[in-house]
């Protein structure tokens, strides 16, 4: 360097990249190809591979000099295809090749294969949108939720999810990533760093991987009412009901609740089987209990209110969450309500249940979004189960919906619009019933038929029920004792003087009962009353 010209203080930056010194283009390119792969997806990288070899190339030619003349920088710019600005950068300011920072802010190759297997453990396999949409075709739910969600958003953004995942798996820098898939750059940190991931990945991630058995499909048996409503302890169930073996495998599969209250209800009504637990609560829910929530995707609720104006109505509620806690649903009591009806209520209400609306769906057929007060229920294989099954089911429907009267002289049920299949259920008791005129109820009028239905028993919790069917039942069996047409002159003036007074027929013959132990027909009472022809009775 000549005398009088200016001189430069280097102050070079020695590459390297993590604890790596970068003595070579061979050694930038290994490092690059072992460890940050994922750098070379830039649409730059050709260009900032070059500028970080000739800043090696620039190390190698600066060598051990302290200073540099002025005019030199210029030369080794025009050598090397630099700036003035950019080689003086280099050699004076530490100045670092735009690669270097670059590859800072890149994720290795290393940390992404680490993360990416954590991830996939914990997506228990659903790596792709073709796994996803095939444990999908598993899910008992994937109608719902098709129903109810935008389906092309969430599955939009599954696949972006898995493709941004499938470019990161040899490192790479998010905002690459981020451009290429059309998503920002803080979401796709934020599924690298596990800190979310899209719902239906969520979903079906939880779906076992093995196939369910044939004609079957994965239901769960609960779901997360927090967050995304996340599904778990999943179970078997088949699509189309056919037989009743088909929902024992179901019950098989469930766990009951196991608590003090499940106990305490024990000990109230006894042991009871899950298969008849599960008999008595599809019989309420046809009958007496609210199904809240149909339009939900993933399940639905159970309410059942009950007047208070009937002695058993606590009874009926209390047993019917017992059996709800046998099936594995939390079920409890509420505070009162005033009923649609306007009269005070019990209330007692279990959590939302998956395990429901399958009931109401497959079990009972009953379309999503409409009640079993207005469309028929589709259940022929019932009529085709244990006796002990089908008196469960009777037994809740009547709780629910049925009714006795002796003044009536009949037992029957308001069954709209189920009339067709109740007489069906009840002529599988030997139960003859016959539609009321305006096809509003089902009644049964015939003595054996009433006296078999009492036996049965006709009411199982509602006791009030039962014990006047009892008492209808014996008025018959003693009609069939007695003398026909015989009546005691003092029965004849009682008769007579409950008419004067408005009695029914049906009001005068229990009354009758009551206090002679007599039975007489209405029919009977009627032709004593025309033929003392009593004023007013016209």
């Amino acid at each position: 360097m000549s005398n009088g010209q200016q001189h430069k203080c280097i102050n070079i930056w020695y590459p390297k990249i993590g604890k790596r010194i970068i003595s070579s283009k061979e050694s930038l390119h290994k490092i690059i190809d072992n460890y940050y792969p994922g750098i070379k997806r830039n649409q730059q990288f050709h260009s900032l591979i070059k500028d970080a070899e000739n800043h090696l190339i620039l190390i190698r030619k600066i060598g051990d000099s302290a200073k540099i003349e002025k005019g030199e920088i210029s030369r080794l710019a025009r050598e090397l295809n630099f700036t003035i600005q950019r080689t003086s950068s280099y050699i004076q300011c530490q100045g670092r090749p735009r690669l270097y920072r670059l590859i800072d802010l890149c994720i290795s190759k290393t940390e992404a294969q680490t993360r990416l297997a954590k991830i996939e453990n914990e997506n228990h396999g659903v790596s792709s949108t073709e796994e996803l949409l095939r444990r999908l075709a598993t899910y008992y739910l994937a109608e719902e939720l098709g129903v109810s969600l935008d389906d092309s958003y969430y599955l939009l953004q599954a696949d972006k999810y898995f493709h941004s995942l499938r470019l990161l798996a040899n490192g790479g820098l998010f905002s690459e990533v981020a451009d290429q898939i059309e998503i920002s750059r803080i979401q796709v940190r934020r599924w690298f760093l596990n800190e979310g991931k899209p719902f239906l990945v969520h979903l079906t991630s939880r779906i076992p991987k093995q196939p369910p058995w044939r004609g079957y499909k994965w239901l769960p048996t609960y779901i997360d009412p927090y967050g995304i409503h996340i599904p778990s302890d999943f179970i078997q169930v088949p699509m189309l009901l056919e037989h009743w073996e088909q929902i024992e495998h179901v019950l098989s599969q469930l766990t009951e609740r196991n608590d003090q209250k499940m106990s305490d209800w024990q000990d109230r009504f006894g042991r009871i089987s899950r298969e008849n637990a599960f008999a008595y609560v599809l019989g309420m829910m046809v009958s007496d209990a609210t199904k809240n929530g149909t339009r939900s995707y993933s399940s639905i609720g159970f309410e059942l209110k009950l007047t208070k104006a009937k002695s058993w109505s606590e009874q009926v509620g209390e047993a019917t969450c017992y059996y709800l806690g046998k099936l594995g649903i939390d079920a409890k009591r509420g505070k009162p309500v005033h009923h649609v009806g306007g009269y005070e209520a019990h209330y007692w209400y279990g959590g939302r249940s998956p395990l429901l609306k399958w009931m109401l769906r497959s079990v009972l057929g009953i379309n999503l979004g409409n009640c079993t007060t207005y469309q028929p229920i589709r259940c022929e294989w019932l009529l085709d189960c244990p006796l002990e099954i089908r008196l469960k089911f009777l037994q809740a429907l009547n709780d629910g919906d049925g009714f006795a009267s002796v003044k009536g002289q009949k037992l029957g049920n308001t069954c709209i619009p189920n009339i067709s299949f109740f007489m069906q259920l009840l002529n599988s008791f030997g139960v003859e019933s016959c539609p009321r005129s305006d096809q509003k109820q089902v009644v049964i009028r015939k003595a054996d038929s009433i006296k078999q239905a009492v036996r049965m028993p006709f009411f199982l919790h509602a006791t009030g029920r039962q014990i006047i069917a009892e008492k209808l039942a014996k008025m018959l069996s003693k009609r069939k004792l007695q003398r026909r047409g015989f009546f005691p002159e003092d029965v004849v003036t009682l008769i007579l003087s409950l008419k004067r007074k408005g009695y029914s027929l049906g009001a005068i013959a229990e009354r009758v009962f009551d206090k002679y132990e007599l039975s007489f027909s209405r029919s009977s009472i009627d032709n004593i009353i025309r033929s003392r022809g009593v004023i007013g009775y016209y």
